[in-house]
């Protein structure tokens, strides 16, 4: 995920994996929204998986969750964000 981030321009300030999500926070350049980074990292990692363990299975489902802002949250405000989506 840091090497895709990487390599387009995108600051992956949080990530967590659990059993049945994948929770990421990432800052995208100008003119780049949540869509276009759910399909990056979906399609990039597994890409990547695909590669690594030579298979051919689909990791992913259709779909994500993301919310915009035009400005990337304060680390005490991120750190809120977190404790209460961890929790529901």
């Amino acid at each position: 995920l840091e090497r895709i981030a990487k390599a387009n321009a995108c600051m992956l300030t949080h990530f967590e994996v659990t059993e049945h999500y994948v929770h990421l926070v990432v800052n995208c350049p100008p003119g780049r929204n949540g869509t276009w980074a759910a399909h990056l990292f979906k399609n990039g990692s597994e890409r990547e998986l695909q590669t690594q363990f030579q298979v051919r299975t689909t990791f992913w489902t259709t779909g994500h969750y993301a919310t915009e802002s035009p400005d990337p949250l304060p680390p005490a405000e991120l750190d809120l964000f977190l404790q209460n989506t961890m929790t529901t």
